[in-house]
């Protein structure tokens, strides 16, 4: 998965062998050849529109079709619209005209540094590609991108750029900070550069802040079938760099877009910090939030154009889950195969016998009420599992607007009913790829008792999601990503017999308790009885069973 699936956008594959390709000329070469220009026509017509293609070493590595534009809003966009405000980016790449384009379409945007730029392939595609440097449409001071005032090409590749930081900054290494660093990795040389964990820990971790981002552009999608799964490649190493709490990172969220293709298709974007404003923002699962992002942050192009051709808000949404391929690979490599969501909670999950969609309430007079088994239920088995999907979450934008609007309406019943729904039911939910609260619905896990102390436990959330078998946080899993529902689901830590009571530990309902209220709130519960739901009820309720 890595190195050795290139082969899609060569000379040879997209021009030269390809039946569906007619006209074709070769209209540009430099003197090594290393740098070549294809024009050509995807049909049978050559009335058909006319494609330019440019090549390094055989490579693709833009093009005029509609597949470069594609892969320049994938790569772009999701990062921008998830900073709160970017200002300050960077673009390592030797083609990077269509993305400069679409970063110039963001109004806070000051400053634009071009690295390890290919000063031959530029020249070549301002020749015979223009329409690559026209950003007339986005109603800029000038119709060339490259001449933006925003715009600075370092000349000399990334080690004289980033020798020439160090002797900056030698004494206080005080650094200017990019909120963006993109990075379109193509060739090896590129790869042993940007996929490095020297160069990350060295260099690049220097050049961010804990509010910033680093996407890199590598590769394409793993097999469906595994089989060319290996823990031989650069991309392989990177991956295993960014996964864990040792890593210099935060966390780190894989997408495709296979409408880039045969540019590579594959992205990945890592956050300086897990919980950072910029991830909360990126996992967004509204897609007119982003969708109003880009009307808001967007200069006013031509009107008869949309912003953007092919990303919006639903293709952001899409973007956070990836593919079982993803998935697939994942548990086959060594990052997964390991860990205990790959190798035993799936299996088990999938196994009926593994289920119990059975229990009871029953009215308790210092409780309210209380959640029982009303069959044997052996350790480790799933209780009530389609919670999972029988629930309401908030994601954390959303719930600070419920708060804010219950503060600024305090009459408006039933939204303070809601935001207390939330609170006394609800938990905040916030692993990798999920940010907000979830709150069960229409579902006996919802009267799960708080056990106060360790031998009342009978249940808990699954254990070891999120975390590896050495107990490091998982911050890069396509498994966790795919499957957020994962927390939620409710296990028993115990075998019960029938007639115990189910009770879990709340202590962990709460991501962040800096006053210690939350903390407090239980132990006093613990002592009255008293929670957050009042106890009364008539005489008369009879049990209630799922």
């Amino acid at each position: 998965v890595g190195d050795n699936l290139l082969d899609a956008s060569s000379i040879e594959s997209i021009i030269l062998s390809s039946p569906n390709i007619h006209a074709k000329k070769r209209i540009y070469s430099n003197s090594s050849a290393a740098v070549e220009i294809w024009s050509y026509h995807q049909t049978t017509s050559e009335a058909s529109p006319e494609t330019r293609s440019l090549f390094i070493d055989s490579k693709l590595r833009t093009t005029t079709s509609a597949t470069a534009v594609a892969h320049a809003e994938a790569f772009i966009h999701p990062a921008l619209l998830s900073h709160t405000h970017p200002k300050n980016v960077a673009v390592f790449s030797d083609t990077p005209l269509l993305l400069l384009k679409e970063i110039l379409k963001y109004k806070s945007v000051e400053r634009i540094t071009l690295i390890d730029v290919d000063l031959e392939a530029l020249d070549a595609a301002l020749k015979y590609m223009p329409d690559l440097n026209d950003c007339s449409a986005i109603r800029t001071e000038t119709a060339s991108c490259l001449d933006s005032a925003q715009v600075e090409i370092i000349k000399g590749g990334l080690d004289t750029w980033l020798e020439n930081l160090d002797a900056e900054h030698e004494e206080d290494y005080d650094y200017d900070m990019y909120d963006i660093l993109f990075m379109d990795v193509a060739s090896a040389s590129q790869k042993e550069q940007y996929l490095s964990e020297l160069y990350h820990k060295d260099h690049f971790d220097y050049l961010i802040d804990a509010e910033s981002m680093i996407v890199v552009n590598v590769g394409s999608m793993p097999s469906i079938h595994g089989d060319d799964v290996t823990d031989q490649d650069s991309r392989t190493d990177f991956f295993k760099m960014i996964s864990t709490d040792s890593s210099c990172y935060g966390s780190a969220i894989v997408y495709e877009e296979p409408l880039a293709a045969p540019l590579d298709t594959t992205f990945i974007s890592i956050f300086s910090e897990f919980h950072s404003e910029t991830y909360f923002r990126y996992v967004r699962p509204m897609p007119t939030s982003i969708d109003l992002d880009i009307v808001q942050r967007f200069h006013k192009q031509d009107s008869s154009l949309l912003p953007t051709q092919f990303y919006d808000g639903s293709s952001h949404k899409a973007y956070l889950t990836p593919s079982r391929a993803w998935e697939n690979w994942y548990c086959r490599s060594n990052l997964g195969k390991d860990q205990y969501q790959c190798h035993t909670l799936l299996p088990k999950f999938y196994d009926p016998a593994n289920h119990v969609s059975e229990t009871e309430i029953r009215r308790d007079a210092t409780k309210g009420r209380g959640h029982y088994a009303v069959t044997d239920i052996p350790e480790g088995s799933f209780i009530n599992a389609d919670d999972s999907h029988i629930h309401l979450h908030m994601h954390r934008y959303q719930w600070e607007a419920l708060n804010d609007f219950v503060e600024k309406f305090p009459d408006a019943q039933m939204y303070r009913d809601l935001k207390n729904f939330f609170e006394s039911y609800g938990y905040e939910n916030e692993p990798n790829g999920l940010s907000g609260w979830s709150v069960s619905v229409a579902n006996n896990n919802t009267f799960t008792n708080h056990a106060c102390r360790e031998e009342d436990k009978t249940a808990a959330a699954v254990p070891g999601v999120g975390f590896d078998k050495d107990g490091n946080e998982i911050l890069f899993s396509p498994l966790q990503l795919r499957r957020k529902e994962l927390g939620i689901l409710t296990v028993a830590t115990r075998d019960l017999s029938s007639g115990d009571e189910i009770m879990m530990d709340y202590s962990s309902f709460r991501t962040s308790d800096p006053n210690g209220d939350y903390e407090r709130f239980l132990k006093t519960m613990c002592n009255t009885g008293e929670g957050m739901v009042p106890k009364e009820a008539p005489t008369h309720l009879p049990l209630e069973k799922k």
